[in-house]
């Protein structure tokens, strides 16, 4: 079954779970980590983030650069979100099986144990969480923490990166910490001045944060320099690798070869009613002999069945397919508060934006600017795409974002020169 059955199956919940675990079981009986112990560099990571490679397989786009340089010594510890068949890799273990039985133990005891003494604390007015939700993920994160304790104590890896590192692998990265492996970030998505996975004052006492985070480009390590002291003297520039690698020859192709306007959705109401009645109406403006192509995001497992009748005489992509495939030969991209809105003013084409009551203060400073023009209406896009070809947004923007003509960092030698100098240590 090839990839797209399996975003069609996504849309039963039940069905998808069961999958998942069906092709992570294999990998962990072959022993997971402890059995690739060559492998001594382990990257926590998700299957969303992989991306077709042209010969039929799917390479992780943020951690390119680092595979180009250690990929013998990699091991990808992932969870299969994207519903991806087996892969068959040496490099790549995706642990399903495990979170999955957690967070089933987790949905089983939490409700009993919120009733105990336990619960007690979030039980009193004013709680942040209910004390059954609060006590579902004290399970996951005590047995997911009992099983990367083990799997480092039987295969000690010499560094720990991790994308997304405020997610599930919390406690893969606590136990890491607590065993004084250093734990890197890779940047996956947009950080802004705002986001509650980076932006922390002072020095907390967070087991799970990264010793060290290495950022698209030096505008998102300034923009923490800024707002969180914690990070100050802990980030380096890394490039965003998969652009980089997507956007060559993007500047000789012929003007024809720009054929498109698209879409990109993402899995929010507000954006998506945003979109929704807008399809028809765009089709209807544009020039027939452009291609109007809707991207869902790659959780938008739904998107057929959501947009419906909307998509009539419009392409839809698979969430699998390329973003940067399409930006390479698209006229106009199109989003409302999403991080392609910045990548795609590495290559040719426009880039704009549906006004929005969410955008965070680098999208209005890019929009007062004029580098990302707003767009309110069927007819703005169909006249945006209408104008000639732009030429690309400038080097020096461009690389303060991404970083797009500097070399990837020497992560053997960043490895040896990060300390895990706030290691973590269990109550337990």
């Amino acid at each position: 079954m090839g990839p797209r059955a399996y975003v069609e199956n996504r849309t039963n919940p039940l069905s998808n779970i069961l999958r998942r675990v069906g092709t992570s079981v294999p990998d962990l009986l072959r022993g997971a980590p402890p059995a690739r112990r060559e492998r001594d560099i382990w990257v926590l990571s998700s299957s969303t983030y992989r991306r077709p490679n042209g010969q039929g397989g799917y390479e992780c786009a943020f951690a390119e650069h680092l595979r180009e340089q250690l990929g013998e010594r990699l091991l990808f510890v992932e969870r299969n979100h994207a519903a991806l068949p087996r892969l068959h890799r040496d490099d790549l273990v995706f642990v399903d099986a495990a979170l999955v039985a957690a967070e089933a133990l987790g949905r089983t005891a939490g409700p009993v144990l919120a009733q105990t003494p336990l619960g007690s604390e979030a039980r009193k007015p004013g709680s942040p969480a209910s004390a059954s939700l609060l006590c579902r993920e004290a399970i996951y994160g005590r047995v997911l923490l009992e099983v990367a304790r083990n799997w480092i104590r039987r295969a000690t890896p010499r560094a720990v990166f991790v994308l997304n590192a405020y997610h599930l692998f919390i406690p893969f990265q606590l136990a890491a910490r607590e065993a004084g492996i250093p734990v890197i970030e890779l940047q996956h998505g947009i950080i802004h001045e705002s986001h509650p996975g980076y932006i922390f004052d002072g020095t907390p006492a967070l087991g799970h944060l990264p010793d060290h985070l290495v950022v698209f480009g030096r505008h998102f390590g300034e923009l923490l320099d800024r707002e969180s002291p914690r990070w100050r003297g802990r980030w380096s520039v890394g490039g965003h690798p998969w652009l980089k690698l997507k956007r060559r020859g993007v500047d000789n192709l012929p003007e024809s070869s720009f054929d498109s306007v698209v879409i990109f959705s993402q899995p929010h109401a507000p954006v998506r009613e945003r979109i929704r009645p807008l399809l028809p109406e765009l089709r209807a403006k544009l020039d027939p002999k452009i291609r109007l192509v809707l991207k869902p995001h790659p959780r938008e497992f739904d998107a057929a069945d959501y947009y419906g009748e909307a998509l009539r005489g419009i392409e839809l992509a698979s969430v699998h397919d390329d973003s940067y495939e399409l930006l390479r030969k698209c006229r106009l991209a199109v989003s409302m508060y999403s991080t392609v809105s910045f990548e795609a003013l590495a290559f040719r084409c426009r880039s704009a934006v549906l006004r929005g009551s969410m955008w965070m203060d680098d999208f209005r400073a890019l929009v007062d600017a004029g580098v990302l023009p707003v767009v309110d209406t069927a007819h703005d896009i169909a006249r945006l795409a209408a104008l000639p070809m732009p030429p690309r947004a400038p080097d020096d923007l461009t690389n303060r974002l991404f970083a797009v003509d500097e070399p990837a960092p020497d992560f053997e030698r960043l490895i040896g020169s990060v300390t895990p100098s706030l290691r973590y240590k269990s109550s337990s």
